[in-house]
């Protein structure tokens, strides 16, 4: 897969099941994803983009010593994200926020 051109370096990640690899760019606040998969080659691997990750929330996923389980606890779920599909972003919604809001919905309209 042709990954984006202006993608930042990504950084390998050796002791992880889950995470392949990521990066960050701060000007934008992207939070860049790849996850190994048992299906795909390491260059077909899928990519994600997580808006609006602020930089003390990328440090500490930079940090933390299972890369897979601070992204399921703290980043999955929290931030707008997107796949890449080999040519453009798809955007997707964070499966909480979306869950929230249309309980909200919901509610408002009972």
């Amino acid at each position: 897969m042709k990954y984006p051109e202006d993608l930042p370096k990504m950084a390998k990640v050796k002791e992880s099941t889950n995470v392949l690899d990521f990066s960050y760019d701060p000007a934008t606040k992207f939070l860049f994803v790849r996850f190994k998969t048992k299906h795909l080659k390491e260059d077909e691997a899928p990519l994600y983009r997580y808006a609006d990750v602020p930089p003390g929330t990328f440090k500490r996923f930079k940090a933390a010593p299972s890369k897979g389980e601070y992204l399921w606890r703290h980043i999955r779920g929290k931030f707008r994200y997107s796949l890449w599909t080999g040519s453009t972003w798809r955007s997707q919604v964070a499966v909480r926020r979306d869950v929230a809001e249309r309980k909200k919905l919901r509610q408002k309209n009972d």
